[in-house]
């Protein structure tokens, strides 16, 4: 059993080494060839190392014999560098020592190189080499305040600096009066011309160009960089600017006229300029002229009694704005914007002085002419106002550059008191059509009242400043603080339509106050004034002037009004002049041949007709010729006379009715007035 347990232990491992050698055979000649293969690159390997230790090493003692070599150069430049650093150090303090005594040297020197630029002669173009040496003098006294004050060299440069700073500001001072002389009329017309067209055309103020000066270049230069000087590097800012106030308010005297003025070199902190003394008010003559009658053809000089030296308001207005650009323009040429504005704050007081006397001076005339009744000569205030308000953006935009409140204010205190007087102007008018006295100029004849014609003659006049008297008219009219309120052409037109109506108006009512006055005696007189004036204001609003300005319904209201007031003045006319003439007429009831009571009474009637028609024209001959309307209401009755007779051809002779009319109408055409109408109807009815 033993024996054959191993048998077959023995057989299975025979079995399994021969399935292994069949298997792993091909592997492990594969495992050998790569095993070859590694060796071979484990020698190349080995080799290159021992190669390359080798390289190193003579690497190594090559370093080595630098190193010994780079010790030795160390030790043989370190007592060369020590030195050089030595004798660097030594150069450095030269120099700089050299540099303090150059420098001592000129501080030394300086009084002598200033003396001689500073006494020399002096040109506009060598200005900036004085300012440089100024600069260097005042670097010298500064070392010998810090260092020496005691130093002799300390005062000479003290003198010659005070010296020279005064000689500057003189110069100065003598090129600014030179280039400030006044501006020639010539010239100043031509700005007065190109702003005229650039506000014409609706620019804005501040889109306005600059104003161009006639100021050199090479004068600009020099001003500017002396002020610089001045403002910036010896804080003489406040000097310059009265310095400057000095010579420039001399230029403002050519708006009064152009009146040349020497120069005048007084050293006083402000130029008082006293214009030439105005003449008394011009006395307006009221001899054989109502106080509603219109003075027609003045002149601005005419107006308010001016002075013929001075210049009436609107041509002040163009020369203040145009010497006040030429003025900003001038000064911004070599002022800094702050001192601009300081100057130009001061000398715009005097510009605008002649200005704001002639307006106090208009508003003055004004006020007389309202004293003496004379309403439609100040009307032209109103276009002393519109153009004011035309212009004052331009003055504001230029006055604001000042950044000055007070003149703001005061001018626009200027344009209140202007429309204040053009609120006094109106409202005295209404004042005066509406308590005139009753008795006051009223014609005896009946004709139009003079205190009609002027009343409207002003309404037309007025409706050509719609916007001025519209503004005036307004409760308020603005603030000094905020400037006038100004209202739209459709505001200030519903304004005045407003304000005319209320006149016409008062008018109306003074006019039938005044038909009843002693002066006119007879009913039929007064019937005649109140139809003739009322009649003479319905027509004059048919015309072109009021149906343009006044509102549409404002204007057919009150033609609608006055058309009724004179249809009842024509029915108060007839009934007065004709109803006992009429009565006369009246026909008798007859239905056979006339009796002769029948015919005395018509005979009695004919009588008294024509007495009262003679009564009647008597009356006529002293009234004046009456409207086409009174003639109408003549010819009308006229015609129902004339036609009297013919109700009576059947009942009486022919003969004695034609007699009697032919005496009737040969009395009228003889007696009457000389009206085409009457003379027409009557032949028509012979």
């Amino acid at each position: 059993l033993l024996l054959l347990l191993l048998n077959c232990l023995f057989y299975s491992l025979w079995s399994m080494s021969n399935l292994r050698d069949r298997e792993i055979g091909p592997l492990c000649a594969q495992l050998e060839q790569k095993l070859q293969h590694d060796e071979k690159k484990l020698k190349f390997l080995t080799d290159h190392v021992d190669k390359t230790s080798t390289t190193l090493k003579k690497i190594d003692d090559v370093l080595a014999d630098f190193l010994s070599r780079l010790d030795r150069l160390r030790s043989s430049v370190d007592p060369i560098h020590n030195d050089t650093f030595l004798m660097t150090r030594t150069q450095t303090n030269i120099n700089a020592a050299k540099e303090t005594l150059g420098e001592m040297s000129s501080f030394y020197e300086c009084s002598t190189d200033a003396k001689t630029m500073f006494r020399g002669s002096f040109a506009l173009d060598t200005v900036n080499n004085h300012l440089d040496m100024l600069n260097r003098v005042d670097a010298a006294i500064n070392y010998f305040n810090s260092q020496n004050s005691k130093n002799p060299e300390l005062q000479k440069l003290k003198d010659l600096r005070e010296e020279e700073e005064e000689k500057l500001v003189h110069i100065y001072r003598e090129k600014l009066e030179e280039c400030s002389s006044p501006l020639e009329l010539d010239y100043l017309e031509e700005i007065i011309k190109d702003q005229s067209q650039f506000i014409e055309k609706g620019t804005e103020a501040y889109n306005m160009p600059t104003c161009q000066t006639q100021l050199d270049p090479r004068n600009a230069t020099f001003l500017k960089t002396v002020c610089e000087w001045m403002i910036h590097k010896k804080d003489m800012s406040h000097e310059c600017v009265e310095m400057t106030v000095v010579v420039r308010d001399l230029n403002a005297v050519v708006i009064n006229g152009g009146i040349s003025l020497t120069k005048m070199t007084k050293k006083i902190s402000t130029a008082q300029f006293t214009p030439r003394k105005k003449g008394m008010l011009r006395k307006l003559s009221t001899k054989r002229q109502s106080h509603f009658e219109p003075q027609l053809g003045l002149s601005e000089n005419d107006f308010g009694g001016m002075d013929s030296n001075v210049l009436g308001p609107k041509v002040t207005m163009d020369r203040c704005l145009a010497v006040l650009r030429h003025e900003y323009a001038f000064l911004r040429t070599f002022l800094p914007r702050r001192e601009t504005s300081e100057v130009l704050c001061k000398v715009t007081k005097v510009i605008l002085d002649p200005l704001t006397r002639n307006l106090s001076s208009l508003n003055a005339s004004i006020k007389h002419l309202i004293e003496i009744g004379q309403h439609y000569t100040a009307l032209y205030i109103f276009s002393v106002f519109e153009q004011l308000h035309i212009m004052s953006p331009y003055f504001l935009e230029i006055i604001n550059t000042c950044d000055n409140s007070t003149l703001r204010k005061h001018f626009n205190l200027e344009l209140l008191s202007i429309a204040n007087s053009g609120n006094c102007l109106l409202n005295d008018f209404h004042e005066k059509i509406s308590s005139d006295p009753q008795h006051n100029k009223v014609p005896d004849d009946g004709t139009v009242h003079e205190m009609t014609s002027s009343a409207l003659k002003f309404f037309a006049q007025l409706l050509s400043h719609i916007e001025g008297a519209g503004c005036v008219l307004q409760k308020e009219v603005g603030q000094p603080s905020t400037g006038l309120k100004w209202l739209s052409r459709e505001q200030a037109r519903g304004v005045l339509s407003a304000w005319i109506k209320k006149a016409v108006t008062a008018l109306l009512n003074n006019l039938e106050l005044k038909s009843k006055s002693p002066t006119l005696k007879e009913k039929i007189t007064q019937s005649v004034f109140i139809l003739n004036n009322f009649n003479y204001i319905k027509e004059s609003f048919e015309d072109d002037i009021y149906q343009e300005t006044i509102e549409k319904s404002v204007l057919e209201g009150m033609k609608t009004e006055l058309l009724h007031l004179v249809n009842i003045a024509m029915d108060s006319y007839l009934e007065i002049a004709w109803s006992e003439a009429e009565a006369s007429l009246e026909l008798l009831d007859i239905s056979g041949a006339l009796t002769k009571k029948e015919r005395e009474l018509i005979k009695a009637r004919y009588t008294r007709f024509n007495d009262e028609f003679r009564r009647v024209l008597d009356i006529h001959r002293s009234v004046s010729i009456p409207n086409k309307v009174v003639v109408g209401g003549d010819s009308f009755f006229l015609c129902l006379a004339c036609s009297f007779p013919c109700s009576y051809m059947n009942c009486v002779p022919c003969s004695f009715f034609l007699f009697l009319s032919l005496s009737f109408i040969h009395s009228l055409t003889t007696s009457l007035p000389p009206f085409p109408n009457v003379k027409v109807v009557a032949n028509s009815s012979i």
